[in-house]
């Protein structure tokens, strides 16, 4: 490759990664539209981190184009922008680099020490860790107390897609108020994950075995709608402790914020914590798990 060629295709990556940086959005980061962080914040955040990987020179190098990042590097920044596996391709290809064969989507499973502890700490909210085909990896004390069906899952079954649209998933639905909308609502958030695996085979395997398994998956995917993917989204469920055996119909329930954080670490984990919308499910928290409960929602 000539030095003149080089440089051409560095200016044209590094004119792509700025244009995707000035147009980094709340939502590529699962963050909510509305919130303490301005758009700004989420631009310096996402600038601070380049910085801190790359060092400031190195990063305004690249997209100064100066530099032509090799596929390593090229990897790692396509993973911190969120980008789909489209234009990852077409970055690849604009930097004339092979294009790699796509990675295994379980590869970002493991679940580090550090995750862990602060799920811990997390409760007595239920919060758990999902991998980019929705397995949950890990989980919190808190969780299977407030949805019991979980205790009785095996490992590979403990999927938040399977359990919304599948006759497996039925003790998990029923406790949930309004299961439809929110099984619409996974679909949506799940076609946002689709779209940065599409082609992969392990999660083209798993969208077969749904369609089999589902109609209603197979009735919302093949129909898109309006749904917002967008979390924060409030989320009420029955209190465990009711017989819905004796009390099917009971309407006492905990009242939630579902929010899902994306991790930037490149493992394509994501973190959904439920936090409690009234001081009556704060309390009821505390009470079934056994913990104090955090933050400000305990005094509302």
């Amino acid at each position: 490759m000539t030095r003149q060629r080089a440089s051409m295709e560095a200016k044209m990556v590094g004119h792509y990664l700025r244009v995707r940086r000035l147009g980094c959005l709340r939502v590529d980061y699962g963050l909510p539209l509305l919130g303490t962080l301005s758009q700004g914040d989420v631009k310096l955040l996402l600038e601070t981190e380049l910085h801190r990987r790359l060092g400031a020179d190195t990063y305004e190098q690249i997209e100064k184009g100066r530099i032509l990042p090799g596929a390593a590097l090229l990897e790692d920044l396509m993973t911190l922008f969120r980008l789909p596996q489209v234009e990852r391709e077409y970055l690849y290809r604009l930097a004339k680099r092979p294009v790699p064969a796509r990675a295994h989507i379980n590869a970002g499973s493991e679940v580090s020490d550090v995750i862990k502890e602060h799920l811990r700490k997390l409760a007595p909210w239920p919060a758990y860790v999902l991998n980019p085909l929705w397995d949950m990896v890990a989980a919190n004390t808190a969780t299977p107390v407030v949805f019991p069906s979980l205790r009785d899952l095996a490992p590979e079954q403990g999927n938040i897609v399977w359990l919304m649209l599948t006759e497996a998933g039925r003790d998990w639905q029923t406790q949930i108020r309004d299961s439809k909308a929110h099984a619409c609502r996974i679909v949506a958030q799940f076609r946002q994950t689709y779209s940065l695996y599409q082609g992969n085979h392990e999660i083209e395997a798993f969208i077969a075995r749904l369609r089999q398994a589902s109609p209603l998956f197979v009735e919302l995917w093949d129909h898109e709608s309006s749904v917002s993917y967008r979390t924060p989204v409030e989320q009420d469920v029955v209190d465990p402790r009711v017989n819905r055996r004796l009390w099917p119909s009971s309407t006492r329930l905990l009242c939630f914020e579902q929010c899902t954080w994306q991790m930037l670490d490149g493992s394509g984990l994501a973190l959904v914590v439920y936090t409690p919308r009234d001081a009556g499910t704060a309390q009821a928290l505390a009470e079934m798990v056994g913990q104090v409960p955090l933050g400000p929602a305990a005094e509302r």
